[in-house]
């Protein structure tokens, strides 16, 4: 409608408007509608979107055009940061709770497996119909759980290569690894805390 307007108004846009230093007919629109209607349901939008990324990343079929349309509004309106923060925030949880339960289910080979293919679908997803810029923020969420979880089993497999040292050491065995043996709790205190 906004063009349509626009069409219709083109003299005033180009000869009142341009004399009295006023914003074009499409910049009002664009500010009028960023206003009166955009501010009032920005948030049931911004969650309907997420809601519905979510949804395909479940395995359902969604209206790719819809969304896509959507963000090139939040473009338009350069609010785009209002979209992506949330969106970033709503990946971390996901992907955090998909790889909490597969790594308490499965290995740790499987949970680096779904992440790999998390990468893959969300540049796939960033192709179809969201910003190009949002690419290395998401992907980075992704790949900062994997670290996470990499660094837990690494720490889960010290922890037990410790305690393991440790009983060695009090039946007797393995007289050399009586230092490793003091500082383990330490050492899984101090990488606990880090993560």
């Amino acid at each position: 409608m906004n063009q349509w307007l626009r069409k219709i108004f083109c003299y005033l846009d180009r000869y009142y408007v341009k004399q009295h230093s006023l914003p074009t007919l499409e910049e009002t629109g664009l500010q009028l509608f960023k206003t009166e209607i955009y501010q009032h349901f920005k948030g049931h939008a911004t969650s309907a979107i997420i809601c519905l990324i979510n949804e395909e990343r479940e395995g359902a079929i969604i209206d790719k055009t819809l969304i896509k349309s959507i963000i090139g509004i939040y473009e338009s309106m350069e609010v785009t940061y209002e979209l992506e923060q949330p969106l970033l925030d709503a990946t971390r949880v996901y992907y955090s709770g998909k790889m909490k339960n597969l790594y308490a289910k499965s290995s740790m080979s499987a949970c680096l497996a779904m992440a790999e293919e998390a990468l893959d679908n969300e540049k796939t997803r960033v192709v179809e119909y969201l910003n190009p810029a949002t690419e290395p923020k998401i992907l980075g969420k992704i790949r900062g759980l994997m670290t996470f979880y990499k660094l837990k089993d690494a720490v889960t497999n010290l922890e037990l290569a410790l305690w393991k040292a440790r009983i060695n050491e009090e039946n007797g065995q393995d007289r050399d690894m009586c230092h490793v043996g003091c500082g383990a709790g330490i050492i899984v205190k101090g990488v606990l805390q880090f993560l």
